[in-house]
């Protein structure tokens, strides 16, 4: 879903989002502006309530992700600069809303893949692995693809770069040391957890041995209990049965017959 506001805006902006975990990773996109403009939340079309949940969180230029990073929520006015509304000298300047999540004492931003146009696209991120201790995300691309992932831990960018393995798949660990992605070819393969221990500083959840990113993990759910139905009985004997059956099934037949076989009048 697009949105396009025109009101009061000198050019043009757009807005749209993807989601993960039911929670909304927002596009804003502007161009040919000739005056500064200030959006909200509601303006984005963020809040619709059609729109997976707003969870508030950090906007930031494409550009420079780290640099311009702005904390955003539902009350939050957002100014883009006309002045600034510039890429690779074409009128135009993207910026993206990431909810603020956490683990530990941790806070975390996902940026995604900025190398796309849509860096937390639902078909490029595919899992967002959380529990209370560690955060990964899983990537889908092509055999052998150099992946960047990028996110922000406690305000500072770390953006590491894994090669996809041969389903295509990369788990990106969430991490406090950067240097662990140094060694990451020989240490950490992205599909499995069968690798030595990671750095104490390393923190993510254990991502099932047998996991293929290029499809969706069965949710965790606990089947319900049985309903029981109390049915009334009559107690008949054999024969009774038999007779009961016979007779209905005559009366179907004769019915039949009566309907298809009656003469016209």
């Amino acid at each position: 879903m697009a949105f396009r506001d025109q009101s009061g805006v000198s050019g043009e902006v757009w807005t749209t989002y993807s989601s993960h975990e039911g929670l909304l990773y927002g596009i804003i996109f502007a161009a040919n502006l000739t005056a500064d403009y200030s959006i909200t939340a509601q303006k984005a079309g963020f809040l619709s309530p059609f729109a997976p949940q707003f969870k508030a969180g950090h906007v930031f230029m494409a550009a420079d992700p780290e640099g311009s990073a702005t904390p955003f929520d539902k009350d939050t006015t957002f100014t883009i600069k006309a002045s600034n509304c510039e890429t690779d000298g074409e009128p135009f300047c993207l910026f993206y809303f990431s909810p603020q999540l956490s683990f530990g004492n941790y806070s975390v931003v996902l940026l995604g893949d900025l190398d796309k146009w849509v860096p937390m696209s639902e078909q490029r991120v595919v899992q967002i692995w959380r529990t209370a201790s560690g955060m990964a995300a899983s990537v889908l691309g092509k055999h052998g693809e150099t992946i960047n992932f990028s996110f922000l831990l406690d305000g500072k960018m770390i953006t590491p770069v894994l090669s996809a393995d041969h389903l295509g798949c990369a788990t990106f660990p969430v991490t406090v040391n950067q240097g662990f992605f140094e060694m990451e070819e020989d240490f950490f393969d992205s599909n499995t957890t069968s690798t030595p221990a990671a750095p104490s500083t390393s923190l993510r959840p254990s991502v099932p041995t047998d996991y293929d990113c290029r499809f969706k993990p069965p949710p965790f759910t606990t089947p319900a209990p049985p309903t029981y139905i109390p049915i009334q009985s009559t107690t008949h004997n054999d024969a009774g049965r038999v007779g009961l059956s016979l007779k209905l099934a005559v009366f179907g037949f004769l019915a039949m017959l009566f309907v298809y076989v009656r003469p016209r009048l």
